[in-house]
């Protein structure tokens, strides 16, 4: 079972309030799904906060290209989602005379997603899977919601716990020399 955590109120506008879309067009929610199991954990929060999948727009973006389209398409059977928006990785960098080509690229990527969300631009909430990946924070900023909410599946919560219980790594002691005052390194 999932667990959700609500983040404080972002202050912005009704949902449509831009560019004159009506409310109608836009959705109550927007939940970003990495993995087949996120898509499920949507199912599972469209039930606990009572939002009908027909009003929530699901983006998907995966892990790594190598993720499993047919494992997701399945998962996305489970509810009649209002819209399902599938963002592609982030085309490379090039250097040399590729580099202004592969910059225009990354343009070219990020406003073809803007386009398909910008209706649900300011929109009431937005769930987050809590699996610290950049893209997914860069797609809630962008989506400025009055609530982002987190949602946890557990499996990274076991490796966030090591990184707390675990200490840091030992360092050398710096020792002063007799003969002079500069720092030297404790040899082991």
């Amino acid at each position: 079972m999932a667990s959700f955590h609500a983040a404080g109120l972002v202050s912005g506008r009704a949902a449509g309030s831009e560019d004159g879309d009506s409310t109608l067009s836009a959705p109550r929610a927007v939940m970003i799904c990495n993995t087949p199991l996120h898509v499920l954990n949507a199912v599972e929060a469209s039930r606990h906060w009572r939002i009908s999948p027909s009003e929530i727009w699901l983006v998907i973006k995966p892990v790594s290209s190598n993720s499993s389209h047919e494992a997701v398409s399945e998962m996305l059977s489970q509810a009649q989602w209002g819209r399902v928006i599938r963002i592609d990785d982030l085309p490379p960098a090039q250097r040399g005379f590729g580099f202004v080509l592969s910059l225009w690229r990354q343009y070219r990527h990020y406003r073809r997603w803007q386009r398909m969300l910008c209706s649900a631009r300011d929109v009431r909430r937005v769930f987050v899977p809590l699996n610290r990946l950049v893209a997914n924070r860069f797609i809630a900023a962008w989506l400025r919601p009055r609530q982002l909410v987190w949602f946890d599946d557990g499996t990274l919560s076991y490796v966030l716990a090591r990184e707390q219980v675990l200490p840091a790594p030992k360092r050398q002691k710096a020792v002063r020399s007799k003969t002079n005052n500069s720092r030297k390194s404790a040899s082991p």
